[in-house]
């Protein structure tokens, strides 16, 4: 393993310092409403597909949404979990989160779809 934190208090380090520097962010925000956040990195996060600014534009977005959302949980065991996982060929990024399901009809709404990478043989699908 790469990387597993799940005290919001230690530096998050991955060898991307703009990532771990996001990630130690979002961090502090969920331990700063209560939500405890673990982190598990397997992989090496340097010359990937997506620049620094994507990567974190895109996990940040997601992981926000996952605080949002365990935030709003009235239920017990609040908990925003974020892997990074690779396979060949792709990075998995997985965001869970305890809250409230998602209803049907809002997911039926969701978007997926791909777009190219930097480069025309990188494929993202969302």
């Amino acid at each position: 393993m790469f990387l597993d934190i799940s005290n919001p208090a230690e530096v998050v380090k991955t060898d991307n310092p703009g990532i771990s520097a996001m990630l130690f962010a979002k961090a502090g925000q969920a331990e700063a409403r209560g939500i405890p956040f673990s982190v598990s990195v397997d992989c090496s996060l340097q010359g990937g597909p997506l620049s620094t600014m994507e990567a974190n534009s895109l996990l940040g977005n997601l992981l926000d949404n996952a605080i949002e959302a365990a935030a709003a949980y009235t239920g017990a065991h609040r908990s925003v979990r974020l892997e990074i996982t690779r396979q060949p060929g792709e990075y998995v990024f997985t965001v869970a989160n305890t809250g409230d399901p998602i209803p049907p009809e809002t997911r039926s709404g969701f978007l997926f779809g791909a777009f190219w990478g930097q480069s025309k043989n990188q494929v993202f699908v969302f």
